[in-house]
């Protein structure tokens, strides 16, 4: 079953889980999958038309702790997804200026 709409898009917002502020540069793939990566814009939203609801997908940025998520899941959670800063990084980020 597709949740692929061409009127309606499925809109993911990805933000910080305490300033509930958006992340930029969120790569999210299909787990276990290479064949499709999408990266949050700068409201931190995401196009995700097309995915079915039993796909499991991977979000991972620089500064904040992976996550495995279903889609299902984010249907439950309105579309938001929140994550959690990684504060013991210490490396560069191309997206945290």
């Amino acid at each position: 079953m597709f949740f692929c709409n061409s009127a309606k898009a499925q809109r993911v917002s990805i933000i910080d889980k305490n300033s509930l502020q958006p992340i930029t540069g969120v790569t999210v793939s299909l787990q276990g999958k290479n064949t499709k990566e999408w990266i949050s814009d700068d409201n931190g939203d995401i196009d995700l038309t097309g995915i079915q609801s039993t796909e499991n997908l991977v979000l991972s940025h620089p500064l904040y702790f992976s996550r495995n998520i279903s889609f299902s899941e984010i249907q439950s959670k309105a579309f938001k997804i929140e994550l959690t800063e990684n504060i013991n990084y210490g490396g560069n980020c191309r997206f945290c200026e």
